[in-house]
């Protein structure tokens, strides 16, 4: 009993203390000398130097963030950090990446992919079982529509990729300061196997949904319909500034030798109605 309300005290007492200094103070100095150089490092470009910040905010972080975004151009920005409660929380963790899926003649399948969460691949796993179960056939044709995916993690998209590619070694080239790193499809021993691939695109899928795209359209002869996607091109790194916000830094430009992401996919036909 006694420890624990010790290490109560001490909570309260830190939490005290933390509130009653002036904002950004937390991690002024150090802090703002790290941001800078870590800015600097994922934008591959030089940015105004710590001494330069510290005259102009003093141990203002917020302030500090601003001129470092404004540097960087119109892709780097400040983002609040949300603080979402338990509920939010499991709400999140439990989105479904499908949001739904239906049959089409000719033992096709359309999925309606608008995330890659952490359950996408079992989902669409089940999706395709389920089809089989329906027909007692194979599915021949699949259909994803990704009009409604804007993005999200690289590393979930890859493993979704996976399903229908399998290993493809060097598969995304990273590009920050003309240098170049390369990022594989991992193997998947449950790779699926579908004859014949479309992928439908809108203005709003962007960022890992065209990458994901692209690399279906190259490894595996997707057709791509729809309109022209968003374009988005690059990744954003996240810098924490303080408890309440986060500065985003354009870092690397991503491509998939074979076809174009930057400017947007463009579709090899339209979209007709259904």
């Amino acid at each position: 009993m006694r420890i624990w309300w010790v290490r109560s005290t001490i909570a309260i007492s830190l939490g005290v203390f933390l509130n009653l200094l002036p904002p950004g103070a937390v991690l002024a100095g150090g802090g703002m000398e790290r941001l800078a150089a870590r800015a600097s490092a994922f934008a591959g470009a030089a940015l105004p130097p710590f001494e330069a910040l510290r005259a102009a905010c003093g141990g203002d972080m917020l302030c500090a963030a601003r001129r470092l975004a404004k540097r960087l151009g119109p892709r780097a920005r400040l983002e609040r950090v949300r603080h979402p409660d338990t509920d939010s929380i499991r709400r999140v963790s439990s989105a479904p990446s499908l949001a739904g899926w239906k049959m089409l003649p000719g033992r096709g399948l359309r999925l309606d992919l608008v995330r890659f969460g952490r359950k996408a691949v079992p989902e669409i796993e089940a999706a395709l079982s389920a089809a089989r179960a329906r027909t007692g056939q194979d599915v021949g044709a699949l259909e994803i529509d990704l009009r409604r995916n804007r993005g999200g993690n690289l590393d979930k998209m890859l493993r979704a990729a996976s399903l229908f590619l399998g290993n493809v070694p060097e598969a995304i080239w990273l590009s920050r300061a003309q240098k170049v790193k390369t990022l594989p499809v991992p193997p998947n021993a449950r790779r699926l196997s579908v004859a014949k691939i479309t992928v439908l695109i809108g203005s709003k899928t962007a960022s890992s949904a065209e990458i994901f795209t692209a690399l279906l359209r190259v490894h595996a002869k997707a057709r791509v319909v729809g309109t022209r996607s968003f374009g988005k091109n690059y990744l954003l790194r996240a810098i924490p500034v303080n408890h309440d916000w986060r500065l985003l830094v354009p870092a690397e430009t991503v491509s998939v030798p074979g076809t174009g992401i930057s400017g947007g996919i463009v579709p090899d036909s339209g979209l007709n109605a259904g």
